[in-house]
Parts: structure tokens; sequence; C-alpha cells
């Protein structure tokens, strides 16, 4: 059994690339069964929540580019 969380940051300094500033926060959790030769099998899921501090502008269009992504993994 195994889990995790990460915390990434990107941040511009000039104006006109502020919208692709971000934070990504993800938590991931797992389970494994481990043969005697080795082997591996299992299954992770993972959740990814993407925050976009400054909205995008499209002209007068005000655009949140926030996310929320689950995703199951099957490992072998």
């Amino acid at each position: 059994m195994r889990g995790g969380f990460t915390r990434d940051t990107l941040a511009y300094e000039l104006d006109t690339q502020q919208a692709g500033n971000r934070v990504d926060n993800v938590g991931e959790a797992g389970l494994d069964y481990l043969a005697r030769s080795g082997s591996t099998i299992g299954t992770q899921l993972r959740h990814t929540r993407g925050q976009f501090p400054n909205r995008q502008q499209f002209g007068s269009l005000s655009v949140d580019n926030s996310y929320d992504q689950n995703e199951l993994k099957a490992k072998v």
C-alpha cells in the first residue's frame, strides 16, 4: 500500500504570461501485490486539481481554466 501528495507551482513575472500561472495539487494512492519472483501487479488512483488564479482573456470573454482530473491505472 502506498500514497503521496505533491504540489507544484508555476508562476510567471510578465503580465502577459500571468494567465499561465497555476498550482497543481496531486494526490495518489496505490495497492500492489508483490510476488516471490519480484514481479508486481496493482492499481493506482490519482486525483489532480489544477488551479489557475488568473483568468485568461479572449477579447471581452474571461475564461477560468481550472480543472479536476481523475485517473485509474493498472500496474503490471
